[in-house]
């Protein structure tokens, strides 16, 4: 008898999430505008495309594999 046999009928599920990295990004920028009171409608669009062009290639993924 193996050690990873139990007499019973092994299982396994996996999970994987996969999100883009420019809301990971935005979040904590989002309050920090707010907060400073940034209004220059220049300064905004810069920001808003320095987070697009950061966080374009990124990507987040979460992987699980379960075994019972």
């Amino acid at each position: 008898m193996t050690p990873l046999s139990g007499g019973g009928v092994r299982q396994a599920d996996d999970l994987a999430v996969t999100a883009r990295g420019g809301l990971f990004i935005a979040l904590p920028v989002l309050p920090l505008i707010v907060i400073t009171g940034v209004h220059d409608p220049a300064v905004l669009a810069a920001l808003a495309i320095a987070i697009s062009v950061l966080g374009a290639g990124m990507r987040l993924v979460y992987k699980r594999v379960r075994r019972f």
